[in-house]
């Protein structure tokens, strides 16, 4: 997927709808995540497509290096609030993961609640392989 104004733009029009009407993840697949990934304290951690930071704020408080990728900068305002509110550092940025330059070996741990589907797949597996 190029930059994709229109679904930029609906998720500024309703970010807080969108906030508040997304569910949490259960503790028990966040729990699996941690289990499964062996990601530890000052582990670098990924999120593409963070959005409101449903996903992102389970990371929190686990003295993680956390960066969350977003194209709607409404939605990355929810997010740094959230993490200012548990008073932890995020790094996030406003840019569209198909086109940021990142290297994905940095990260311990790439992940993605809501978003991966709205990318094309081949090319996204291959840039979250390296």
């Amino acid at each position: 997927m190029s930059f994709n104004k229109k679904l930029n733009t609906t998720f500024e029009q309703a970010a807080d709808l969108y906030h508040r009407s997304r569910p949490e993840y259960p503790k028990k697949l966040i729990g699996s995540i941690f289990q499964y990934s062996k990601v530890r304290p000052h582990h670098a951690v990924l999120d593409i497509g963070c959005g409101s930071g449903i996903l992102l704020q389970n990371f929190l408080g686990k003295k993680l290096a956390i960066t969350g990728i977003d194209i709607s900068p409404q939605l990355l305002q929810i997010t740094k609030r959230t993490a200012q509110a548990k008073k932890e550092p995020v790094n996030l940025v406003h840019d569209n993961f198909q086109t940021h330059r990142f290297s994905p070996k940095s990260f311990a741990l790439i992940i993605s609640g809501q978003a991966f589907h709205w990318l094309p797949l081949s090319t996204s597996i291959r840039k979250v392989l390296g």
